[in-house]
């Protein structure tokens, strides 16, 4: 997923899983799974993700073995294939289409770790 610059309460550490180690990492440390995992789902994300370098292979399932879904902000319809996408649109707004599109962003699924 594309690095921001959210900050967060602090209770809570931001991280990044790498699909090369299979590891979830923050900065330089390596952490075990977190409780939550917020991921982020649109027809733009793999060129984004290919495009910055970052490998996020395994993580789904992961989600499927040690996490439940307890949440889902749905922004557009993935499956719709009229809309056309700037590739570096940060909005991810169509600029052709709008079919399915509810609001600009991406999909927001929110896991919480299986106790």
């Amino acid at each position: 997923m594309p690095d921001g610059n959210v900050q967060l309460n602090s209770r809570f550490r931001q991280v990044a899983y790498d699909g090369t180690t299979g590891k979830f990492k923050g900065g330089d440390q390596e952490y075990d799974m977190p409780e939550y995992i917020i991921l982020q789902s649109h027809p733009l994300l793999d060129f984004q993700l290919k495009f910055i370098g970052r490998n996020v292979d395994g993580i789904g399932a992961i989600l499927a073995e040690k996490y439940a879904k307890i949440k889902s902000f749905n922004a557009l319809d993935l499956n719709e294939q009229g809309n056309l996408y700037d590739l570096l649109d940060s909005y991810y707004v169509p600029f052709v289409g709008f079919r399915g599109v509810v609001r600009p962003g991406p999909n927001l699924d929110i896991y919480k770790f299986k106790e």
